[in-house]
């Protein structure tokens, strides 16, 4: 999580690298007439240009929201949604905020590093549970855990809060004991004691503020759900480091409580259920991808089972690239759930349309085009590539001087195309239809592609500019935050 919270903060100023159901409504007076949550964000109030928001979807995939709040503007953002959403700072404070289908929320300013998020209900109770999370994060942990922590923590690695956010304090502590781990006891011991203490001030907080019995509900399960995901990773942690360790009926006696078909939505469940994931992928290291496969479908139920295993195949099938056929087609036999195999069958069609040059790009109507047609579309045009992702923070804030470099050469011969870089096709169409961006476009392999091997892009954002003619002008071109772009742009554009 630490690494996580650094990343999108570089990724503010440096170039980015890439890294590897039950239906609830809420009553209520202002709900929406559909199911989709609308939040609306008044850009006055914040101390950060930027503020970003997170959440995983159905299918394990994260969807990142960059807004740049700068000059006073309202923004809108509106996620469908049939289940509750957890939407997550991402930064630093990694809060969560606990929002349900049809619920339309305000987001005004920050109080301190914490976002403000009100409902537009009328009802006290909600803006009790809206707060929640901001108040856990500032919670100090017992005397008791914190002694217990520290023996865990080596002698050399002393986290007693000194400079440190007191929000961040839980967060390294839980790294600072997965990484340094001598005793899994003590380890597992306290993570008991921190899901104790945490059900506690549940508890505190709705004597002292009141909360609905439907957040108490889903929030204890994020909580249960969160400690057997940090069990996991101890064990994961300590097998990496002592391949002797492991015992076998321990560790399925933790997996047989990943037993929630209803807890899709929690993002601790979805997570304890890829530790277990990885902690196979840890064991059969040696043994091919199928002994995995086989291990979660014996060792889990339901739509546990499918999910888990969808998992192992979409990954293989997004980061790989190839050899998932034999996997692919035996999931697809065993699988009851309609959405999984609806999901890879189409990522399968998309590979099977690449074109043999390695240039294919993937268009938001999931029809396919080639970057040669592409080209020959905008011949006679000076043409902008931009390539970019969804999870790149400075590629995102780049988005409104291109914009203005749009408007300025609007009527000329001047193309601006998006090529996006993500892994995750859900991901891209989100952040698309958050920027508006009309003319952009999935690089299929991504950075594997044959397009990103030729120009050498192995970090984004990244500018190549073409000529009229169709010639490669700069393989590096300036950002367009710098004003030689608009420069060589013109020059190219009398040339």
């Amino acid at each position: 999580m630490k690494t996580i919270a650094y990343l999108f903060v570089l990724c503010m100023f440096l170039a980015c690298k890439p890294g590897k159901s039950n239906k609830t409504s809420v009553p209520g007076p202002d709900v929406a007439k559909d199911n989709d949550i609308y939040l609306t964000i008044d850009s006055n109030g914040f101390i950060t240009k930027n503020i970003f928001l997170s959440y995983f979807d159905l299918y394990g995939n994260s969807i990142q929201h960059d807004f740049n709040i700068e000059g006073g503007k309202i923004k809108h953002l509106k996620i469908k949604s049939e289940l509750p959403l957890f939407l997550k700072d991402p930064t630093a404070n990694q809060t969560y905020y606990l929002i349900y289908p049809g619920e339309k929320i305000n987001i005004k300013g920050q109080t301190g590093d914490f976002l403000n998020f009100q409902s537009n209900s009328t009802d006290s109770i909600r803006n009790h549970e809206l707060d929640f999370f901001d108040a856990l994060k500032t919670f100090s942990l017992s005397p008791e855990s914190r002694l217990m922590a520290d023996k865990i923590l080596s002698k050399n690695l002393k986290i007693t809060g000194g400079n440190l956010k007191p929000s961040l304090i839980p967060m390294l502590y839980r790294i600072a004991i997965i990484n340094k781990l001598k005793d899994t006891t003590r380890a597992m011991e306290y993570g008991n004691l921190e899901y104790s203490e945490r059900m506690k001030f549940l508890t505190e907080y709705d004597k002292q503020h009141q909360v609905s019995e439907k957040f108490k509900t889903i929030v204890a399960k994020y909580f249960y759900y969160d400690n057997i995901g940090f069990r996991l990773s101890v064990i994961k942690g300590k097998f990496t480091k002592d391949p002797n360790f492991l015992n076998q009926q321990q560790l399925q006696r933790k997996v047989a409580e990943l037993n929630c078909d209803s807890c899709f939505f929690i993002p601790s469940y979805q997570t304890a259920v890829s530790d277990y994931l990885r902690i196979l992928k840890k064991i059969h290291k040696e043994n091919p991808v199928t002994e995995i496969y086989k291990d979660l479908r014996i060792s889990l139920q339901g739509k546990t089972a499918d999910f888990a295993t969808f998992i192992l195949v979409k990954d293989l099938m997004e980061y790989q690239g190839n050899g998932y056929e034999v996997i692919l087609k035996q999931f697809l036999k065993d699988n009851r759930h309609k959405e999984f195999s609806d999901y890879l069958t189409k990522i399968e069609k998309h590979k099977n349309e690449v074109t043999k040059d390695g240039m294919s790009l993937l268009q938001s109507d999931d029809k396919m085009i080639s970057l040669k047609s592409l080209l020959e579309k905008n011949k006679g045009k000076v043409i902008l590539l931009d390539f970019w992702a969804s999870w790149c923070s400075a590629c995102i804030a780049d988005i409104p001087y291109s914009n203005k470099l749009k408007t300025r050469f609007a009527g000329q011969p001047v193309a601006f195309i998006y090529l996006s870089m993500d892994t995750q096709v859900p991901a891209w169409k989100s952040s698309n239809d958050q920027l508006g961006l009309s003319s952009s476009y999935l690089v299929m392999d991504n950075f594997k592609s044959e397009l990103a091997k030729s120009l050498k892009i192995e970090s984004i954002p990244r500018y190549v500019l073409i000529d009229k003619a169709g010639n490669i002008v700069t393989k590096n071109a300036p950002r367009p935050t710098d004003k030689e772009l608009a420069n060589q742009i013109e020059r190219i554009i009398k040339d």
